[in-house]
Order: structure tokens, then C-alpha cells, then sequence
């Protein structure tokens, strides 16, 4: 997200511009969201998260608008907001709060170092 992070700043009026990029952004935001169901339930598999379907396809939709979304909300909530690599992992450990309810005390844990492992990178770029 931090390399494209100009892209999601002004994702709608960019795709509202080429029709063909749009379809192909649609192509690969499908794929993403097949990637993060997988995901998902192989952490159910691994017993980090209880889930059942229906929970997990709506979990995945909350965090794919996250994902897509992060940048413009926090443009759009101060127009001094720089795009910055630190709300890049805030975003993500947005995320992860979002999960982190859903897990169990085996994934509760390994989402913990996760939040650690991203607060770790955020105090190497500060």
C-alpha cells in the first residue's frame, strides 16, 4: 500500500476515469478477497479464530473496505493528514482490532505479536 499509496488516495475519481482500469481494479480486489478467505479460514482450521461461513465472508468484507478505504478516511477526517508509512500500520493494526475479538486464546496471542511485529516496524521509520 505504501509504494501505490497515491493510487488509493484517489482511487474512485481514477477508476471513474478508465473504464478499463476499473475492470481489471475489480479483477484484482476479487482475487484479493478470495486470498483473505482462504486465509481466514485456515486460521479457523488452525484453531486461531472461531468463525462459522457466514461470519467469515463478512469478516473479510470489513477488513477488504479497510484495506481499500484506510487512506481516504484519514484524508478526508483532516486535511493535513500526510500519507505517511506510520498510517499505513495503523491501518493494519486497525485490522487486526477488528480480529482480535474473533480469535481464540492460541490466536489472540500470535495477533499480539503480530501488533508487536507492526509497532516494531513503526518505530524503525519514525
Amino acid at each position: 500500500m505504501w509504494k501505490y499509496r497515491f493510487f488509493y488516495a484517489n482511487l474512485p475519481e481514477i477508476l471513474q476515469r478508465d473504464p478499463k482500469l476499473h475492470e481489471e481494479y475489480i479483477e484484482v480486489q476479487e482475487r484479493l478477497q478470495g486470498n483473505l478467505i482462504n486465509i481466514l479460514r485456515a486460521f479457523v482450521e488452525l484453531e486461531l479464530l472461531t468463525l462459522n461461513e457466514k461470519e467469515l465472508k463478512s469478516l473479510v468484507t470489513t477488513l477488504h473496505m479497510m484495506a481499500v478505504g484506510w487512506l481516504s478516511y484519514q484524508s478526508a477526517m483532516s486535511p493535513r493528514t500526510k500519507i505517511t508509512e506510520e498510517v499505513i500500520q495503523q491501518g493494519m493494526l486497525q485490522m487486526i482490532h477488528v480480529v482480535k475479538p474473533l480469535a481464540t486464546s492460541r490466536g489472540k496471542e500470535q495477533l499480539t505479536l503480530l501488533e508487536d511485529g507492526v509497532r516494531m516496524m513503526g518505530s524503525t521509520t519514525s
